[in-house]
């Protein structure tokens, strides 16, 4: 049974909660016993209740995540997430989320910690993407330790994320051509791969010479090396046959002869590439030799990520006319609307005689239409109201 009663100068709450279990508080005033007293009861009733002595962190509710539905099968998609995903949430954990909120005890997560926490890593220069995959994983281990009745409200209820819509970056002609300049062979021919084909770093370090058919020139892109391990590709779409043109197939024929192994693109040691070793040691050392030489002292080193390569295809698709079916396919995005969206920028902005070529395909000719130059011919008309036409 609750009650109020006094001890000891102080007004207690006493109760017990929905499995039977004991409570009690200490206020200085007995309306403050008495509003808190109502509340619980309205929680236990509801099934939201939480004691207010629970000690249970945010890090507590991250490791019952990680075990129950990262790394097990209580999730969506009834598996395991992948590999790489994994990688990214441990990673955002230990350097974002657990820092500030690890040792939080969930009942004292509010919006307005929450809300001040997004600011503060802007204000420090974090990228948008990084802070946007930071709160992701709050949101998400937050969501869990309430399903299980750990915590009660929902602290990003008005918590928003930051817009992340920023302007696709590619090389042009003449960057690319000074990387080729620049790179040693065997780079050459990697660089120009990625450029005629748009694959992801992942999926051209993973590819496998079986996957590659030089008579034919096509390649297949069934899987990718990424975050240190082999992985499936994240959707359907991202399954893909990548036509060649004969100048790099014919390139990749040489290729071939110096690169005996499984792989088309091996490190050192034999086995996959891994980007951050390959960005640190093969990339930016390349970017460095575009820059300021001797004979040239004032050019400009090219800048940028691998990245910008798969930018630059599409790009190139786009101002080669080609549809944005034709794009999405071949870049293996998961929609078309993602693909316009995401090159918004890029696609023909010459709309203005879009009616005359729509004209020319839907209406024959000799069609009764009225030609712009003949209008003075036709009589005028008499305007009839709608609503009283037959």
């Amino acid at each position: 049974m609750a009650c109020i009663r006094k001890r000891r100068g102080r007004w207690v709450a006493d109760y017990r909660d929905a499995t039977g279990k004991r409570h009690w508080e200490s206020f200085d005033t007995r309306k403050a016993a008495e509003d808190a007293l109502a509340a619980h009861k309205v929680a236990i009733r509801r099934g939201e209740y939480v004691a207010p002595n629970d000690s249970r962190t945010v890090r507590d509710a991250y490791e019952s995540w990680r075990t129950l539905c990262a790394e097990g099968s209580d999730n969506r998609t009834g598996a395991p997430l992948r590999h790489t995903t994994r990688t990214l949430y441990a990673m955002t954990w230990r350097v974002h989320v657990a820092p500030r909120w690890g040792d939080r005890k969930l009942r004292t997560v509010d919006a307005e910690g929450v809300a001040t926490w997004r600011q503060e890593m802007l204000t420090a220069g974090a990228g948008v993407q990084t802070v946007r995959n930071a709160l992701d994983l709050l949101r998400v281990v937050l969501r869990h330790a309430r399903r299980f009745r750990w915590m009660t409200g929902d602290p990003f209820e008005h918590v928003r994320r930051p817009a992340c819509k920023s302007k696709v970056r590619a090389f042009t002609p003449d960057e690319i051509a000074r990387l080729l300049d620049a790179a040693d062979p065997r780079t050459a021919t990697f660089l120009r791969l990625v450029v005629v084909t748009g694959l992801r770093f992942g999926e051209a370090a993973g590819l496998k010479w079986e996957r590659v058919d030089l008579s034919a020139g096509t390649l297949r892109v069934v899987e990718q090396y990424t975050h240190g391990a082999w992985s499936e590709l994240k959707t359907a779409n991202a399954r893909r046959t990548l036509p060649l043109p004969a100048a790099v197939a014919q390139e990749l024929r040489l290729h071939r002869l110096r690169t005996p192994g499984p792989l088309v693109f091996p490190a050192p040691g034999g086995g996959p590439t891994e980007y951050h070793n390959w960005r640190t040691r093969t990339w930016l050392p390349l970017l460095r030799r575009t820059g300021p030489t001797p004979d040239d002292p004032d050019r400009v080193a090219v800048k940028g990520s691998p990245h910008m390569l798969r930018h630059s295809f599409a790009t190139a698709l786009i101002r080669s006319g080609a549809t944005a079916k034709v794009v999405q396919t071949l870049m293996g995005h998961h929609s078309a609307a993602f693909t316009m969206d995401q090159y918004a920028d890029v696609w023909p902005e010459d709309v203005a005689d879009a009616g005359d070529r729509v004209a020319a395909i839907l209406l024959p000719s000799g069609s009764k239409t009225v030609a712009a130059g003949n209008l003075a011919a036709v009589p005028s008309v008499e305007v009839v109201d709608s609503v009283g036409a037959g």
